[in-house]
């Protein structure tokens, strides 16, 4: 007697490996069967295949899952930023050629990134062995980067009159002008000098193309420091031969 054949499964190897054998009907799915014995049902499930398909897109949502908390996790929190670079301050002019001299330059604070527009350092700004003259709480500056902009290095003091606790007033120092790349890893600063001490005891602070100050970093080498400002600072010069 020939044994019928249900879902792909024949009765006679169940029969074989012991299992109960009797009348068989088609499961929920075509690879499924139900055996009925004594009136017991007996059932028997195919193991299932995951397609490609399905592990492809599950494989690409996760993706996009982790791609979208990282763009959220590095622009819209601030980060912790500390560095210090090595660099040059020269003094423009064929005339001041001998004028270089190694300098420190340290950023503490946070920097907030942005996708598409300039980037915001908050914090300290600080060039080793040039003293400001700007109280310690006050040395606190913003500085935006990162689209090839001039951004002024200004700091904002609040200060009373001796004797009259009450009649606080704002006074800004400004240190220069800065020029960034994309990050803060090159930049160039054109540093002021006072000019003069207005009558009512104001400074003002001037950069002199052919003799001013300029910090570059990184740089090595007077020609080094040339070279990278006046790419930095190519936008600005409209093509004047800085030297």
């Amino acid at each position: 007697m020939t044994e019928p054949d249900v879902g792909g499964y024949r009765i006679a190897r169940l029969a074989a490996a012991g299992l109960p054998t009797g009348r068989a009907v088609c499961g929920p799915t075509a690879a499924d069967a139900v055996w009925r014995q004594d009136g017991v049902d007996f059932r028997m499930k195919a193991k299932k295949k995951v397609s490609f398909k399905t592990t492809a897109v599950t494989l690409l949502i996760a993706a996009a899952a982790l791609a979208t908390a990282y763009v959220l996790w590095q622009y819209a929190f601030p980060h912790r930023y500390s560095a210090v670079h090595q660099g040059l301050m020269i003094r423009l002019g064929a005339e001041n050629e001998e004028e270089v001299k190694p300098v420190t330059v340290r950023f503490d604070g946070n920097i907030r990134w942005s996708l598409f527009g300039a980037h915001t350092f908050r914090g300290l700004f600080e060039v080793e062995n040039d003293p400001i003259p700007v109280p310690p709480n006050a040395r606190r500056i913003e500085i935006r980067f990162g689209k090839g902009d001039f951004w002024p290095i200004v700091y904002t003091v609040y200060a009373a009159e001796e004797n009259r606790p009450f009649s606080a007033g704002i006074r800004l120092y400004s240190y220069g002008g800065l020029y960034a790349g994309r990050d803060l890893r090159e930049f160039a600063v054109a540093k002021y000098e006072d000019e003069e001490i207005t009558d009512d005891g104001e400074r003002r602070s001037s950069w002199d193309a052919n003799s001013g100050l300029l910090i570059v970093v990184p740089a090595e080498t007077r020609e080094e420091a040339l070279e990278r400002a006046r790419r930095l600072m190519g936008r600005y010069l409209r093509g004047y031969p800085l030297g």
